[in-house]
């Protein structure tokens, strides 16, 4: 079994590392990034120029932020040169007189409890047309504020040209069987949302990269939502992916949620459903895209179809704010998903169809075999009188036949409750003892 064990210094170190970035769809923050990016795996970029288009969808500009003024009466309240909050992204140039109603209909206000929290607003990246202005004032700031006088709202940004990064990262090339681990960069300063997948998904990478006995690549993207994943998508159209595990905000301390792909009965669906099982850990489980809204539609949409599973720790508090920062990370909770997902790799690397190779019922206890798995003899002794050792027992007997029928590892362990894990290594044992041998078919039950 995979050492999935990750220390904390390790994880916050690439936290601290990946945070202080500007992130969005394109600009010189994500330029930045990758130089900090490519310290930790040697990724390869794709990228595409603002502006081009595909489906309806166009890589917005890049947005350079100058300040923002705030006046009351024509006395200056506020000004600032750090737009990443208070004014939302691909807002335009304004400078515009209005009154108290017309400014609040115009500022977006934290829900997260926090007085002093701003709010970040992302609308304008995916709207079609010319993109309008929105701000974010604190409920601290907001209270100082007269309802009668009037307000000058001044935004000075500037629009340019730039590109959109695809970085994509490979454990295993040369294997046919690639499933994709996703994760996002797109939002500003934001610790949980995406940073702790991004950080999840560089560990499993470096960790999978180590057994080269899997038959089985690591494709991890990461990307800005949505347009990262159907512009790279288009141009690389991965026919040999089995599956995508989406990885979104899942660094804070509340439950795991598992989100179906869309037909939930995916091997990569049902393994990592039986992986939770089997190291109890407590998660819910909801249907396609009724939980959480991502990247999902882009991977399971036609020509693709490539069954998308997320796993994320979504709402959270801080969510979409100011106070998204690494101060909220718990790094176990990071830990707890590779590890998750190292064995999740693992059952479905070794969940290979087997055909039944002998004839008639073999003798399983010759000495060398070690696949034997024992009943209690009434009055001589209790081997394998516990209820786990019964289901071991029973699949050793069924197994012959069950085999011949089409199943596999996975399929056994949920039929028989037992940990995926430690059936495939049974069906090694089979396997090496001559009894069954790895099928081509690639069909599963």
């Amino acid at each position: 079994m995979i050492n999935a064990d990750i220390p904390s210094q390790e994880i916050n170190r690439l936290i601290n590392s990946i945070f202080p970035f500007d992130y969005s769809i394109a600009g010189r923050a994500n330029d930045q990034a990758l130089i900090e990016l490519g310290q930790h795996l040697d990724f390869s970029v794709h990228s595409y120029p603002t502006g081009m288009a595909l489906n309806g969808w166009k890589i917005p500009s890049a947005w350079e932020f100058n300040y923002f003024e705030l006046y009351k009466n024509s006395e200056l309240l506020y000004r600032t040169t750090d737009g990443s909050f208070h004014v939302a992204r691909n807002s335009p140039s304004i400078d515009s007189t209005i009154t108290f109603n017309e400014l609040m209909s115009r500022t977006n206000r934290s829900l997260s409890g926090d007085r002093s929290d701003l709010v970040y607003d992302w609308r304008n990246l995916y709207q079609n047309g010319e993109p309008d202005w929105q701000i974010s004032l604190s409920e601290d700031f907001i209270d100082q504020l007269d309802m009668d006088a009037s307000y000058r709202v001044v935004i000075n940004v500037e629009f340019y040209d730039s590109q959109m990064h695809v970085l994509t990262f490979d454990t295993h090339p040369e294997s046919n069987r690639t499933l994709i681990i996703n994760a996002h960069n797109c939002h500003p300063f934001q610790a949980n949302d995406d940073v702790s997948g991004i950080v999840a998904g560089i560990l499993i990478a470096k960790k999978w990269k180590q057994f080269s006995n899997f038959d089985l690549n690591v494709r991890l993207i990461i990307a800005p939502e949505i347009y990262g994943p159907l512009f790279y998508l288009n141009e690389f159209k991965q026919s040999d992916c089995i599956g995508a595990l989406l990885l979104k905000g899942i660094g804070n301390r509340s439950e795991l949620k598992v989100q179906s792909s869309l037909d939930s009965v995916s091997d990569l669906d049902r393994i990592l459903w039986k992986i939770l099982n089997d190291l109890e850990i407590e998660a819910t489980r909801h249907s396609f895209r009724s939980y959480y809204g991502n990247d999902e539609i882009v991977f399971e949409n036609p020509p693709y179809c490539i069954p998308s599973v997320t796993l994320t720790r979504i709402p959270y508090p801080e969510y979409h704010t100011s106070s998204d920062t690494p101060d909220i990370i718990d790094d176990s909770s990071i830990g707890e998903v590779v590890r998750v997902t190292l064995q999740a790799l693992e059952g479905l690397a070794m969940n290979s169809n087997y055909v039944w190779k002998v004839e008639g019922l073999q003798k399983l206890s010759e000495p060398g075999l070690e696949l034997y798995k024992p009943v209690p003899a009434q009055g001589i002794h209790n081997l394998g009188g516990g209820p786990t050792e019964r289901k071991w027992n029973i699949l050793m007997n069924s197994l012959p036949g069950l085999i011949s029928k089409g199943h596999n590892a996975l399929s056994l362990s949920e039929r028989f409750d037992l940990p995926l894990l430690e059936v495939s290594r049974y069906l090694l044992r089979w396997e090496s003892s001559g009894f069954l041998e790895k099928s081509k078919d690639s069909s599963k039950k």
